[in-house]
């Protein structure tokens, strides 16, 4: 497997959270599901938080795990989704954003003979 797109989720209230996440969550999932490349997975990531994990469970090529409430935007969950991840290269993608179509195939383009690319589109 090329990829694994890691999206860690809170979806619990805090100071300065931004508002519709749970559409949201579902929006970034979705620009995920509809790349033009196929070769990746999707990893969820609910730090403490029981409705992210209801409203993944039924997505198709998404796998789902659930870690303990930690300190606000430390890093465990984006290392629980590296820690799971199938792929060669781990991608990120915040719940409040979304990717392109062709996301991953602009980056696995940029791939040869490099150990790590930063790429913003």
């Amino acid at each position: 497997m090329r990829f694994s797109v890691v999206i860690a989720s809170l979806l619990a209230p805090y100071r300065g959270a931004a508002h519709d996440r749970e559409a949201k969550l579902l929006r970034a999932v979705a620009s995920a599901q509809q790349q033009s490349f196929r070769d990746f997975e999707i990893v969820v990531v609910a730090d403490g938080c029981n409705r992210t994990m209801e409203l993944v469970k039924d997505a198709v090529n998404v796998r789902s795990f659930f870690i303990e409430r930690g300190k606000l935007f430390g890093g465990g969950p984006r290392n629980k989704g590296i820690d799971e991840a199938k792929g060669d290269y781990i991608v990120y993608l915040d719940i409040d954003d979304l990717y392109g179509e062709n996301h991953l195939s602009i980056i696995d383009k940029h791939l040869d003979n490099h150990d790590w690319v930063w790429f913003n589109d």
